[in-house]
């Protein structure tokens, strides 16, 4: 069974309105979608409309990166919880490969 993550684009550079989104709420526990679009609005310049807001909320949450509840939005933490595990995983891979590599020299 293949994992489909979602994992927020870190640093200033390439970072939309989702990965903003995740940054938001990881920060705050819930929030509106009014909330996100002002504290968005002050991120993009204003430039953001609550169209693009409301898909990129829509779309994280059928991704299961968001929950709504009574109109307020908050990170999932099942969703928190794969990321940590999956970061889990490869990182004891990786110390694996580096053991058998300076095995092997």
């Amino acid at each position: 069974m293949a994992l489909n993550l979602v994992v927020p684009q870190l640093g200033s550079q390439g970072r939309g309105t989702k990965d903003y989104i995740i940054s938001i709420l990881s920060d705050e526990s819930k929030l509106s979608a009014k909330d996100i679009k002002s504290r968005l609005s002050k991120q993009f310049n204003g430039s953001l409309t609550s169209q693009a807001v409301y898909k990129a909320l829509s779309e994280l949450e059928s991704q299961n990166v968001l929950l709504k509840d009574n109109g307020e939005y908050a990170l999932n933490y099942h969703w928190a919880n794969e990321i940590e595990s999956f970061a889990k995983g490869i990182l004891k891979k990786n110390i694996i490969l580096q053991s058998f590599w300076k095995q092997k020299q």
